[in-house]
């Protein structure tokens, strides 16, 4: 067997494991439900923008004076998210909240107007805090 045949066909197994672990990405959040993409998209979120998370008032869980709390545990000093919090798993405000500053920021709003929104929004819902005040 030629080095060429033996080249044609390891490329051609790789393009197709390729393809299937695309389909099985594909398929596995094809099957995620409204509530599994929502969570995933607030976590995305807020790993991504932890100056926002950090800014904005969490929720009523002990300990969640900020966002990020609700979401991450812990960060490296580099801010590389070590591990996350399944607290805002099942935590609908948090959520809400997330996805409320995902979209003020991807519209351009500074971290100020995020807070004021998310206060004028769920503020009655979010517990008062000496550092978010």
């Amino acid at each position: 067997m030629s080095v060429d045949v033996v080249r044609r066909a390891v490329r051609a197994l790789a393009a197709a494991l390729l393809c299937y672990a695309a389909y099985l990405t594909a398929r596995g959040h094809l099957r995620q439900t409204a509530h599994e993409r929502r969570v995933h998209d607030a976590y995305e979120f807020v790993m991504a923008n932890g100056q926002i998370a950090r800014a904005v008032r969490g929720c009523n869980a002990p300990d969640h004076s900020s966002l990020e709390l609700c979401f991450i545990s812990r960060r490296d000093k580099n801010g590389r998210v070590l591990a996350t919090d399944p607290h805002a798993e099942t935590c609908p405000i948090c959520v809400d909240v997330a996805l409320t500053a995902a979209r003020l920021h991807r519209q351009g709003e500074d971290t100020g107007t995020i807070q004021r929104a998310v206060e004028a929004q769920y503020g009655a819902n979010l517990p008062r805090s000496s550092t978010n005040r």
